[in-house]
């Protein structure tokens, strides 16, 4: 991938402004999800920071939230943080993970919900630091879970390309029904 893209975060923020604003028929989701090479993981920090400050600056309700900050809250009500997790023997590791993987979609997702219940598409969250959450939670997953309970215009930056196994299940072509717009 290359250097970070200042044409295309541009059209990015257009998107999204126009998605807000109810100036761009929204025919699914409200959904974007920004690809951008992992080396630039602190540019794109400071750039999704940037958006947030532009878009309350024109008068828009924006937020960020941070998926490391939901996997750490997940994992302390599942009681998965702390010197005990290292003393689980190779077989219980694998009986976690595999738990993980099960159950972390859904609270993921379930704190996503509450946390946006009651906005409209004239808010735009940005979920940053969504490698956090692999090998547990699928971008593409995540966002097929809010359909339909979050109305809010969502921005994921997503550190990879559209191969990356974190965007979709075990690096496929995305699939049909995935109606996030991939910019």
């Amino acid at each position: 991938m290359a250097p970070w893209d200042e044409k295309r975060f541009s059209c990015l923020e257009d998107k999204v402004i126009a998605a807000m604003e109810q100036k761009s028929p929204v025919i699914d989701v409200p959904y974007y999800v920004y690809l951008y090479d992992p080396v630039e993981e602190l540019r794109a920090l400071e750039e999704f920071q940037n958006l947030e400050h532009r878009l309350k600056a024109k008068g828009h309700s924006a937020e960020i939230i941070f998926m490391s900050e939901l996997m750490v809250t997940a994992l302390e009500r599942f009681k998965l943080l702390g010197p005990d997790i290292f003393r689980f023997e190779r077989q219980e590791r694998a009986v976690v993970m595999a738990d993980l993987q099960r159950i972390l979609p859904h609270e993921i997702a379930s704190q996503l919900k509450d946390k946006l219940k009651g906005e409209g598409v004239d808010h735009c969250a940005i979920l940053l630091r969504s490698g956090a959450l692999y090998p547990f939670v699928r971008i593409s997953s995540l966002l097929y879970s809010l359909e339909g309970h979050v109305n809010s215009t969502l921005v994921v930056g997503y550190p990879g390309n559209r191969e990356g196994q974190m965007l979709n299940e075990k690096g496929e072509l995305v699939k049909n029904h995935y109606r996030a717009k991939v910019i």
